[in-house]
């Protein structure tokens, strides 16, 4: 027994030493399974947060994957591959800015105006009559009375318009009518005559109202027939701007008028 004591105290150490080297493999794959899934899960939980994403799941539908076994293989990658874009993700997108606006005329005093000028059916031999007043209230007035009489049938004003500092994408009134409609017109040349672009529009009796007018609602007329071969309205080259009454509303007619302007970039 005592020869076989130094045996077995080296057995017991050998045995000990496996242990302990056994105990220490386990913790070090113990720990690494935990990393892996820790990160595993942690990469699942931001790919489904970046697939609720609207502008990332809206781009996943547009993939075609290659069987429909991978479909969702694939969505998942693609998640993956952007999770290092998800501090991006929750910032809100870039607001669009604002269009901007240009007064093209503001009627706050009389001076406003002095350079408006009729235009009514006398020039074809009508009796109606119109002018533009200023209104010590801040706005100019349209008024008038427009006659059928002798093949007659519309009055208007004019006056005219430097081309404004943007694009132009609406023209903009600010008005107060008598529940009659009236026309925005427009015209590219100086001269008396010509093709004009003209947008009609709605008014509430004794009600300011704000008027959007699209620059392509704008039809090309001329003498009240409609020009098929006109190019389109191109704000920059308008130069003369004016307001019109006809459509057959006999009678008299006002329209309180604050402001006209464009909008655009």
């Amino acid at each position: 027994m005592k020869n076989e004591s130094p045996l077995l105290a080296v057995y017991l150490e050998s045995n000990a030493a496996k242990n302990a080297a056994n105990r220490g493999l386990c913790h070090f794959i113990f720990t690494w399974l935990l990393l892996y899934w820790s990160s595993y899960l942690y990469l699942l939980l931001q790919c489904e947060r970046l697939l609720k994403l609207r502008f990332f799941y809206k781009e996943m539908l547009k993939m075609k994957p290659v069987s429909k076994s991978l479909g969702r293989s694939a969505a998942i990658a693609l998640s993956a591959s952007l999770v290092a874009l998800s501090a991006y993700a929750d910032t809100p997108a870039t607001s669009v800015m604002p269009p901007k606006s240009h007064d093209q005329f503001r009627f706050d005093s009389a001076v406003t105006v002095a350079e408006w000028s009729p235009t009514d059916d006398r020039v074809m031999g009508g009796i109606s009559q119109s002018r533009m007043r200023h209104d010590p209230l801040g706005h100019a007035v349209f008024e008038g009375n427009m006659s059928l009489a002798r093949n007659g049938g519309f009055a208007s004003v004019r006056a005219s318009a430097a081309a404004p500092p943007l694009t132009v994408t609406h023209y903009i009134l600010e008005v107060r009518g008598d529940g009659k409609r009236y026309m925005l017109n427009m015209r590219t040349s100086g001269r008396f005559d010509g093709v004009s672009y003209q947008a009609s529009f709605d008014t509430t009796a004794g009600t300011w109202i704000t008027v959007s007018l699209p620059v392509n609602v704008f039809m090309p007329t001329f003498r009240g027939q409609r020009v098929s071969n006109a190019p389109p309205l191109d704000p920059a080259i308008v130069r003369q701007l004016g307001l019109m009454i006809s459509d057959k509303q006999e009678g008299k007619f006002q329209l309180d008028v604050r402001r006209i302007s464009v909008s655009g970039r």
